[in-house]
């Protein structure tokens, strides 16, 4: 019997893993990808974005730049910000996404031309007729409640003390919950940073980070501009942190 539980847990994991692989390929008669690369306005509305996505907006773009501010002064319920996203664009006649969960967004500008706000919850579309081939801006000004379920930017009142500790976490579609953006990993960027935070408060991100007290307890944190990375390795921690640094063989490492 002990055997034959054996060979049954073996067998099982290899069936799973064959039945998931089955369900994740694609309906190549309903979506090819000459076709989808082409019909790129039709992007499903969901939490998600699908391969064959990705995939077309990672052959329009390149060159991607993010300068972002994020105010987690002003609430205790929601952040805001806005970002400004340059980007190459080859071909501007098809409309454009940018992901962007579960926020609100108050206004759009694509190269200095305000454009109706298009956003259903999910992600914002840009319209083709406001793009150009070429280098291309869109600035977003917008909102985003802190999550409590440990995704995008994490909001922790600590149960001790009261004392509450923001944090992000990214991995692997989550970026695009903190601010809109491309949110696919090879669509590499150079993101800088600068936060509004309480007076009182620690900020730490990517890059290296300067702090400019203003009159109203707040405190203004800039950030210098990272290397090229994915949306989902970028970070943002805010709150009354310790933190320890020290050297690892040339690594400089933290411990909050």
């Amino acid at each position: 019997m002990l055997q034959g539980l054996l060979r049954m847990g073996r067998v099982l994991p290899a069936i799973m893993i064959a039945s998931l692989l089955v369900a994740c390929q694609p309906d190549r008669a309903d979506h090819g990808i000459g076709d989808d690369a082409k019909t790129t306005t039709s992007r499903t509305i969901a939490d998600a974005l699908d391969w064959q996505r990705a995939d077309s907006r990672k052959t329009r773009i390149s060159a991607v730049e993010y300068d972002l501010y994020v105010d987690v002064h002003s609430s205790t319920d929601w952040f805001s910000g806005e970002v400004t996203i340059h980007f190459v664009l080859t071909d501007p006649s098809s409309d454009l996404s940018i992901d962007f969960s579960g926020g609100t967004v108050q206004r759009v500008q694509v190269n200095s031309r305000l454009v109706p706000v298009d956003y259903n919850g999910f992600f914002l579309t840009l319209p083709s007729g406001a793009l150009q081939s070429g280098a291309n801006s869109v600035a977003v000004e917008f909102e985003h409640s802190y999550d409590e379920d440990g995704t995008g930017l994490h909001r922790f009142v600590d149960p001790a003390d009261g004392l509450t500790y923001l944090y992000t976490y990214l991995w692997p579609y989550y970026a695009n919950r903190l601010f809109p953006s491309f949110d696919q990993p090879n669509l590499k960027a150079q993101i800088s940073l600068t936060v509004r935070a309480p007076g009182n408060w620690t900020v730490v991100s990517t890059g290296n980070g300067t702090a400019e007290p203003s009159d109203d307890e707040s405190t203004l944190w800039r950030f210098s501009t990272t290397p090229k990375m994915s949306t989902y390795v970028f970070s943002l921690h805010a709150g009354p942190y310790n933190i320890w640094e020290d050297d690892a063989d040339g690594v400089p490492i933290r411990l909050m």
